[in-house]
C-alpha cells in the first residue's frame, strides 16, 4: 500500500502570530516581533531580545489540575499547537481515533535539577548545602514528569483520545521534519489513516544558553532564541490539495558546514518526488526564518513547511534576504530543508495538485 498523503489543518503558535496568513504577512512586510529577554542577558551572549510567546491559556481545553501540574511551558505550547491543528479538522472528526497517529519533534526540557524553588529555599535558609529534608519539602510535585519531553506527547494523545501508531523524534532542529516523514509514512503504508505531526521549540530559559554554548552559537547574533509550536494534520484524503511529494534524510559528517551533503539530500528528495530541480518553484531553508521567528529548534522546519504549503495554495513565495518580500511562484512544487548541529539533514518536497 502506498497512499497519497495530504496536508490538512495546521496549528501554529509563534511570536509572529497564531495564523499562517498572519505570519506570512508579518514576514512579507518585514515585521520582526522580538521582545526583551524574560531573564537578565547572559554574559558573553549577544542577545538582549528573543522571540517569546505568552504562557498558553489552556483553560478552554478542560484540563484538570493534575495534568497541568505535570506540564511546563514547552509542553503547554505543544498542546496549544495541537489543539489549533485539530480544531475543525475533517479527518480528526470522521476517522476512528485508533487509526489516528501522533508524531512529534521534541527538544530537551531545560529545567534546573534541583529545581529553582529548592535552590531559593537553600539561599533563604542560609544553608551551606542541600539537605534531604529541604529537597523533599521544596521540590514541586510531579516535577520529574514535567522534565520528560515525551510527557507533551502523552498529554496530547490522552486529551484528544488518539490511540494510533505514534513516534517522537528528538532533540534538534531536524526533529520536526523527521516526525513529519514518520507520520507520512505511517499513512502511506496503511499503519494510520491520519496523523497529527508537529514540533515545539525549547522554552526561553537561562539554561538554554548552555546548549547554545555547546554548539558554538553564543557569538552568532543570528541565533536569536524563539518559542513556539507548529502542527499539521495529515490524511490519506485524495481530494486535490497540497500533498507530500517526496522526502529524503541523510547525515553530514562535518555537521552544518557540510553544505554539499545537505544539497545531496535535497536532490534525493526532489528525485523521490519524480521531479527535476527546474520543477521546484520555491526552496526554503528553515534557517532563513530566524530573523522573523527566531531559532525555534524542531518547530522551525515545521513552520517553514506550513509556510511553503500556504505559498503553494496562493502560488506565491517569500524572498528571504536581508529584507523580506513576496513574489509570484512559477512551479507548483516547493522544497523545504533543515539540518541539525550534529549533521542530520532532512528535505521534504510539497506538491500542489490542481483542483
Amino acid at each position: 500500500m502506498n497512499r497519497t498523503v495530504t496536508l490538512e489543518q495546521s496549528g501554529i503558535v509563534c511570536a509572529a502570530g497564531t495564523d499562517i496568513e498572519a505570519i506570512w504577512r508579518a514576514i512579507a512586510q518585514d515585521r520582526r516581533c522580538g521582545s526583551d529577554l524574560p531573564f537578565p542577558p547572559v554574559p558573553g551572549t549577544p542577545w538582549t531580545q528573543a522571540f517569546a510567546v505568552d504562557e498558553p491559556d489552556l483553560a478552554g481545553l478542560g484540563l484538570d489540575r493534575r495534568a497541568l501540574r505535570t506540564m511546563e511551558k514547552q509542553a503547554r505550547l505543544a498542546l496549544q499547537g495541537a489543539a489549533l491543528a485539530l480544531q475543525g479538522s475533517a479527518a480528526f472528526n470522521k476517522i476512528d481515533k485508533d487509526r489516528i497517529g501522533l508524531y512529534l519533534g521534541l527538544p530537551v526540557v531545560d529545567d534546573p535539577v534541583p529545581p529553582w524553588p529548592v535552590l531559593q529555599a537553600m539561599h533563604d535558609d542560609g544553608l551551606p548545602a542541600l539537605t534531604t529534608e529541604l529537597c523533599l519539602r521544596e521540590t514541586p510535585p510531579f516535577s520529574a514528569l514535567s522534565d520528560l519531553n515525551s510527557s507533551a506527547g502523552a498529554h496530547i494523545a490522552a486529551h484528544f483520545g488518539m490511540t494510533g501508531a505514534m513516534g517522537f523524534c528528538s532533540p534538534d532542529a531536524d526533529a520536526g521534519l523527521q516526525a513529519l516523514i514518520e507520520a507520512a509514512q505511517s499513512i502511506a503504508e496503511g499503519e494510520n489513516d491520519a496523523a497529527l505531526a508537529g514540533a515545539v521549540a525549547p522554552k526561553l530559559n537561562p539554561l538554554l544558553m548552555l546548549q547554545y554554548g555547546h554548539r558554538g552559537w553564543l557569538a552568532d547574533p543570528m541565533h536569536v532564541p524563539g518559542e513556539g509550536a507548529a502542527f499539521v494534520m495529515l490524511s490519506a484524503d485524495t481530494a486535490p490539495g497540497v500533498r507530500i511529494g517526496g522526502h529524503a534524510r541523510g547525515f553530514a559528517c562535518d555537521g552544518p558546514r557540510d553544505a554539499r551533503r545537505r544539497d545531496e539530500v535535497a536532490m534525493q528528495a526532489v528525485q523521490a518526488a519524480g521531479l527535476a530541480p527546474a520543477d521546484i518553484g520555491w526552496t526554503l531553508r528553515a534557517e532563513q526564518l530566524w530573523p522573523w521567528c527566531g531559532d525555534m529548534g524542531p518547530a522551525l522546519p515545521m513552520l517553514a513547511l506550513l509556510l511553503a504549503a500556504h505559498g503553494l495554495r496562493r502560488r506565491r513565495r517569500l524572498c528571504l534576504g536581508p529584507r523580506a518580500a513576496e513574489e509570484p511562484m512559477g512551479e507548483a512544487h516547493a522544497l523545504v530543508t533543515a539540518g541539525s548541529h550534529e549533521g542530520q539533514c532532512v528535505a521534504v518536497v510539497l506538491t500542489k495538485e490542481a483542483a
